[in-house]
């Protein structure tokens, strides 16, 4: 008799009501919570066992490892939320309570799946785009993927603004409007930055060429956002729009194997028959002689002015534009130096007068 009564007793302290639940029911809502946050916790540890175990038969970069580095990414905090909220199904809570906690994991599911969504999208680039690219590409390649994790991001909080019933039609119709008005303003800077992903990709000409573009010429120091830097020969600066470098010719001589190099002098009228005859030999043995030329021709072209007209062509071993210079002035200086010995008299601009007498 004694045990039936202290047994009813325990069921009627278990059917206290506190909060408007049950004594039963905030246990309930304990022993859920707690069991559920364990097989989370289980789920998750089987989980990264199995792909730890896989990616290291894949290795680095593989999809197994990117998807450790987000399951790791998920902190405890999460985890007791979410058994949290699942756990209050057993409890009688107020609507407004209920809906701010609604509205809690609603945004903090959003907020972990974009940051899923931003490692794939860092995780493809360095895979397919960024894996042995040049330092321009890489840039590049960073700046599309800020710009797609941009509008992923504002494709989220729009989602998750219409699932709270809010209306966001008029938002996306004002944010059309907005961008149309911006871009217009900054239709120049927009034209800058396209033409940089052209100039990344389409690669015209990279980090380190040496390019002429109309009248100036220099090395491609940084290619940027909105503009080009090249170092000038003579030292100074010169900066680009990109928009600009894509609607003009770039001569680029990075791709030279050879550079042919074609240049022409004078002798002067005097000069004997069989000094003329050696002067084709003579040159292609001053352009043998240097490492990085090679010899293409050397013809008496005809009768100037005031000089017999020798043209020459040769090609320089090197696409550097100073080893052109170099071996160019070379050239011409051991030339001079022959004909001087050989008493080769080169031709300057003269006029000779005739005087009669009537």
């Amino acid at each position: 008799m004694i045990e039936n009564i202290e047994e009813i007793k325990n069921l009627e302290v278990l059917e206290r009501s506190f909060l408007g639940n049950t004594l039963f029911e905030y246990i309930s809502f304990l022993a859920i919570f707690i069991v559920l946050f364990l097989v989370i916790k289980i789920i998750e540890r089987v989980l990264l066992a199995r792909l730890e175990k896989e990616n290291g038969r894949v290795g680095k970069g593989s999809v197994k490892k990117l998807l450790i580095d987000f399951v790791l990414s998920i902190k405890t905090g999460f985890y007791l939320y979410l058994a949290l909220f699942i756990s209050l199904s057993v409890l009688t809570v107020p609507d407004s309570l209920m809906k701010f906690l609604q509205i809690i994991l609603a945004a903090w599911v959003t907020f972990r799946i974009m940051m899923g969504v931003q490692m794939f999208v860092d995780w493809f680039l360095n895979r397919k785009l960024l894996d042995g690219a040049d330092p321009g590409t890489e840039v590049a390649a960073k700046n599309i993927g800020t710009l797609i994790k941009a509008l992923l991001w504002v494709f989220a909080i729009l989602l998750l603004l219409s699932n709270f019933g809010v209306e966001v039609t008029s938002l996306i119709a004002g944010l059309g409007i907005g961008g149309l008005a911006i871009a217009f303003a900054l239709q120049n800077v927009l034209a800058d930055l396209f033409s940089s992903f052209a100039i990344y990709f389409d690669k015209p000409f990279t980090i380190g060429d040496f390019i002429i573009i109309g009248e100036q010429m220099g090395t491609v120091e940084k290619i940027g956002i909105k503009t080009t830097r090249i170092r000038a020969l003579q030292g100074e600066e010169i900066v680009v729009s990109n928009n600009e470098l894509t609607n003009i010719r770039v001569h680029n001589f990075k791709k030279l194997e050879k550079r042919r190099a074609v240049f022409e002098f004078g002798v002067v009228y005097g000069t004997a028959d069989e000094k003329m005859k050696k002067i084709p030999e003579m040159i292609k043995e001053i352009i043998d002689k240097k490492e990085i030329a090679e010899f293409d021709r050397a013809h008496f072209k005809g009768f100037g002015d005031s000089a017999l007209e020798f043209e020459v062509a040769y090609y320089v071993l090197s696409a550097n534009f100073m080893d052109y210079r170099n071996v160019h002035q070379e050239i011409l200086l051991d030339i001079k130096s022959q004909f001087k010995g050989e008493g080769i008299d080169m031709a300057f601009p003269t006029r000779t007068v005739h005087l009669f007498n009537k």
